[in-house]
């Protein structure tokens, strides 16, 4: 940072200047400028030290997050929100959670992370805790819970969980209703599934590539595989993850043949594989009786990835 004659850097120069770095990949010169600001008498207000813990947390730096939490003098809920979201990053979960405890005032993004790291954490019951003191629960920490059910394999959690915040009259949004779709996938519900994909056309929410994708993969893997074809079909620009949940499909319900031809339509649209499971494809060679050869295939070294 260059000083010339009088002017001198404040402090929105160092907090602009702190998000700048972290975002252009120069997190590493945070040290550098947190002891500029000392040294220039800076008083670190909650923007630069909130800037500054920030970077702390993207450098693993445990003492430095804490040291410029008890540096800021006056602080609000920014600071704290920080804090936690590095103990969690940490795996410090206990002074996560006394930091929450120890908070003069909280909003909805503190209980978010709060219940975020313990997810993260694979702590899913002190997560379902803190979500269950929340009085006034909000859309974003409604679908966090249920996304951790579902990270987790805790399907019928988070289908049971789905079903509370609709009657509570919190309404869902797409990444809810995506992350719902995952719960049914994983737990082959269909009957459920075909529920939440009439709850999103009743919302009106717009079928983006992300909910059909969400709907094709459910239907697919729930077995009902016409269903998801006509999903497919409907996709306008198809990406990787669309073409593997059709493929994917036919295979684990032994349509070996539907599965070879939508894999060469997809070669010819052309999308390119970059990771197939090598055990689907050798099990549609099987099932097929196809020589490998025909398809052109390279079995890479690592043993889940095919490489075209």
């Amino acid at each position: 940072m260059n000083r010339c004659g009088e002017m001198r850097p404040n402090e929105l120069t160092f907090a602009v200047s702190i998000s700048s770095f972290l975002h252009l990949y120069y997190k590493h010169l945070i040290p550098q400028l947190h002891g500029l600001v000392l040294c220039l008498g800076i008083s670190l207000n909650v923007f630069v030290g909130s800037a500054l813990m920030r970077g702390y947390v993207d450098l693993d730096d445990y003492r430095g997050l804490a040291r410029v939490f008890y540096e800021i003098l006056d602080k609000d809920v920014t600071p704290w929100n920080v804090l936690i979201l590095g103990y969690m990053k940490f795996g410090c979960t206990s002074e996560a959670q006394r930091a929450f405890d120890m908070m003069p005032m909280r909003n909805s993004f503190t209980w978010s992370t709060l219940i975020n790291g313990y997810i993260e954490n694979k702590k899913l019951n002190e997560a379902r805790f803190v979500f269950d003191k929340m009085s006034e629960k909000d859309v974003v920490s409604w679908t966090a819970m249920i996304r951790g059910y579902v990270q987790y394999g805790e399907f019928m959690k988070a289908l049971k969980l789905f079903k509370l915040m609709l009657n509570s009259g919190s309404r869902p949004n797409h990444f809810t209703f995506s992350t719902v779709l995952d719960a049914c996938a994983g737990y082959s519900a269909v009957l459920v599934g075909n529920q939440v994909h009439a709850c999103i056309l009743k919302s009106g929410f717009p079928l983006d590539v992300v909910l059909l994708t969400s709907l094709l993969d459910m239907y697919a893997k729930c077995g009902d595989i016409e269903v998801a074809f006509c999903i497919f079909e409907s996709i306008p620009a198809r990406n990787l993850v669309a073409w593997n949940s059709i493929i994917g499909g036919y295979a684990r319900h032994g349509l070996a043949e539907r599965a070879m031809q939508e894999f060469e339509r997809m070669l010819k649209s052309g999308i390119r594989s970059g990771s197939i499971a090598r055990s689907m494809w050798l099990a549609l060679m099987s099932r097929a009786r196809r020589d490998c050869s025909k398809w052109n295939l390279h079995i890479g070294a690592r043993p889940s990835c095919i490489i075209l």
